[in-house]
């Protein structure tokens, strides 16, 4: 199938409302997102992934596609059985993505026809597949409940705190959380994706450059960031970058990063990053006075975090 980038993504969304309001979701409802009620109320079982090759009654409609996948499968749907299968062994978030994806599939009424079984690649990183990416575009929607997450988020006054600091009550990883704050904001905010494993060519450290996403007011107002910034982030630009070379989840210090927009000319703005061990995430912001009500960050123990 193929249509505009436009139109599937009101598809999905009308696609993801529906799914919600068959289930009987509302803004009241509790999070994290019950997707088991949204399974139920589409008529979908859900069953464990086991490994494929010992898996005795796995449905013949999935084993023929299944033996051509390479690599460690994820999630899979089998729409004759009306069974969603997914791997509980990998984190809660990536289950509740893997499952609202698989879900995704069988609720975007174009996807019905073709079967997609879904690995690390396709979860973790932007995929060359229409269907794939569509389905994950009708995970983040349900998961985050539509506009929802936003309300809330944008309640806040903007910080890289504030995705990170709500990632447990939506249930969500915070890569997805972050990513899908910079997109849907109605504050000017632009988030940088990039590798954690260093390269010093001419003195300077740097690591590639995976993706780049920003909120709408930021475009409007700056450009885009990713024709700004090459290919590569390099410390001189953004001071911070050893913090992102962890290999464990970690908080980098802020820091200003000074840029030739194509809109504005030279823009300051305040940089936050993070890892969570294998992504690099740095969240951008104008160095200005934001209103809204500042993220208190709390321990275990409930008093505040510096």
């Amino acid at each position: 199938m193929t249509s505009t980038p436009e139109l599937p993504h009101v598809q999905i969304r009308k696609a993801a409302r529906a799914a919600m309001r068959a289930a009987g979701i509302d803004p009241e409802t509790p999070l994290p997102i019950p997707l088991a009620d949204i399974a139920t109320a589409a008529g979908l079982e859900r069953a464990m992934l086991v490994d494929i090759a010992d898996e005795p009654d796995l449905p013949p409609s999935l084993r023929g596609v299944l033996a051509k996948i390479s690599g460690r499968v994820l999630g899979a749907l089998a729409p004759p059985e009306r069974r969603i299968y997914v791997d509980t062994t990998q984190p809660a978030a990536r289950v509740r993505f893997t499952e609202a994806h698989e879900i995704g599939h069988d609720a975007l009424p174009w996807h019905r026809d073709a079967y997609r079984g879904d690995n690390e690649h396709t979860l973790h990183r932007d995929t060359e597949s229409a269907l794939e990416a569509e389905a994950n575009a009708f995970a983040a929607e349900v998961l985050f409940g539509l506009e929802r997450f936003s309300e809330q988020a944008d309640g806040y006054r903007p910080s890289l705190d504030v995705p990170l600091a709500l990632t447990a009550d939506w249930g969500t990883s915070a890569h997805a959380t972050v990513r899908r704050y910079a997109e849907t904001s109605r504050h000017e905010l632009a988030l940088v994706m990039t590798g954690v494993r260093p390269i010093t060519l001419g003195g300077a450290q740097h690591v590639p450059i995976w993706n780049t996403f920003e909120s709408l007011s930021f475009v409007k107002r700056f450009g885009h960031i990713g024709p700004v910034l090459g290919r590569r982030l390099t410390d001189l630009v953004y001071p911070s970058l050893s913090g992102l070379l962890s290999s464990r989840a970690a908080q980098t210090e802020h820091c200003d990063v000074t840029l030739e927009t194509n809109v504005r000319g030279k823009v300051k703005f305040s940089a936050q990053g993070f890892t969570n061990g294998r992504v690099g995430m740095v969240l951008l912001r104008r160095r200005k006075l934001d209103l809204g009500r500042r993220l208190q960050l709390v321990g275990p123990d409930g008093l505040p975090l510096s």
